[in-house]
């Protein structure tokens, strides 16, 4: 067994469900074969270190008291044990997951202390409430204070003493003190915030001064109703941690949102390289609206990936007749002298059927588009993904039926004949769920 080639021992271990450890979470198995392959691989020497690591990829931690199954010791301090007993684990923990909403407990906050303190090779971290009301974020101040401490001097003593994390995520928290926001900026190469808000008086987990440092970490920024922490980066005390800053995502509708998007876009224009534009939900009816105040630079010279995703609902014979691609932001993106480097353009259209039998060829917004793809001189690809989408009643069945995705393209092509003479248009069919904007982050 010990001449297994590499790349079946990695296949076999694959099929272990890629979740936080049975030690710390001993009924979360979704298939009743986990267990057997399991125990199988960690009996076998070949599969035991690779099954390991895979298992320990993602460590979730909730900081509240209620424990999981028949084991009723806080999560932090079952995890401090868990590692404790094999010290080398916490080595392969690249995700962590926290859930920070529960009671404060002195020695479950010293166990996360602890636990952080072991945790040298974390990539991407993410920070939540586990429970919150529907429709509303929770606040900042009902959150484990003693957890929201450690992982902030762990941010920052990682950042000091090995490098910015990958990736931070903070979701569904109002009121962050601007200390804990200050030390996700300096943390983290990609930020991502959904729905969270800041305290401008910055109630303080600690004091929140900058660092000493002149290290720009931020280098991409995913923001979905969290106007006011991305307004801080536009603050004389806060602007330094995006002069690195080369992707935005701008999300789709939100009129607060777009005003201090479109600022750090202006701000940071000279620098950005990719540029994701977040067009859903489009009615078959609608035009793709654009928030008013969304104002692009009209000189993005560095700029070499524009991408855009639209959601459209195929429920009639006027679904596209409508502008429905923001024909309003593209002619403007496309112009050379606005972006002299862009090389590729990625569009992922999702699409819900309602009645396939009223399909009906694109609109002339597309058309429109094909003379400024074809003339831009830096521009080497323009990427169309169709995905025709099965989540939700609507489409319950479509996917099993791939022609319409082809269907899509062959009008996407006889749309676009000038593109396509130039050998710039590729056309892909979506064959699996997934966030194409956070992949090419």
């Amino acid at each position: 067994m010990a001449t297994l080639p590499a790349e079946l021992i990695h296949a076999i271990v694959g099929h272990i469900p890629d979740l936080p450890t049975p030690p710390l979470h001993p009924d979360r198995y979704p298939r009743p074969d986990t267990p057997t392959l399991r125990a199988c691989c960690l009996a076998a020497p070949v599969f035991v270190d690779p099954a390991q690591r895979r298992m320990h990829r993602i460590l979730y931690v909730k900081s509240t008291l209620e424990t999981d199954g028949k084991d009723k010791t806080p999560l932090w301090t079952r995890a401090l044990e868990h590692f404790a007993a094999t010290p080398r684990l916490a080595g392969y923990v690249t995700h962590l997951r926290v859930h920070i909403d529960g009671e404060e407990d002195a020695a479950n906050s010293e166990a996360a202390q602890c636990v952080l303190a072991l945790l040298e090779h974390v990539e991407e971290l993410s920070v939540g409430p586990y429970t919150r009301s529907w429709g509303d974020d929770f606040l900042w101040e009902f959150c484990v204070q003693g957890v929201a401490m450690a992982l902030l001097d762990w941010m920052r003593r990682r950042c000091s003493k090995i490098r910015p994390l990958e990736r931070i995520t903070l979701f569904h928290l109002s009121l962050i003190p601007l200390a804990f926001m200050r030390g996700v900026y300096e943390a983290a190469r990609f930020v991502e915030l959904l729905n969270v808000s800041v305290d401008d008086w910055g109630n303080a987990v600690t004091n929140s001064q900058p660092r000493q440092s002149d290290i720009a970490s931020i280098r991409a920024l995913r923001a979905r109703d969290s106007c006011g922490a991305v307004g801080l980066l536009l603050r004389n005390d806060f602007h330094q941690y995006t002069s690195q800053l080369e992707m935005i995502f701008i999300p789709h509708g939100d009129e607060d949102d777009a005003a201090p998007i479109s600022a750090l876009c202006v701000f940071r224009a000279v620098g950005l390289k990719s540029l994701y534009l977040d067009h859903q939900y489009s009615n078959a009816e609608d035009e793709c609206s654009v928030p008013p105040n969304l104002r692009l630079p009209t000189h993005l010279p560095n700029l070499t990936h524009l991408s855009l995703k639209v959601v459209r609902i195929v429920s009639g014979s006027n679904t596209f007749e409508r502008p429905w691609l923001s024909s309003s932001i593209l002619p403007a993106l496309l112009v050379p002298s606005c972006t002299p480097s862009l090389n590729e353009i990625t569009i992922h259209v999702v699409l819900y059927f309602w009645d396939k039998n009223r399909f009906r060829p694109l609109g002339e917004d597309v058309r429109n588009l094909d003379d400024a793809f074809s003339v831009h001189p830096a521009l080497e690809r323009v990427h169309w993904l169709v995905d025709v989408n099965t989540r939700g009643y609507l489409v319950e069945g479509i996917r099993k039926d791939p022609a319409w995705g082809a269907i899509f393209l062959g009008l996407v092509q006889q749309a676009l004949p000038k593109t396509t003479a130039k050998r710039r248009l590729q056309v892909d069919v979506v064959q699996k769920d997934s966030d194409f904007t956070l992949q090419e982050t």
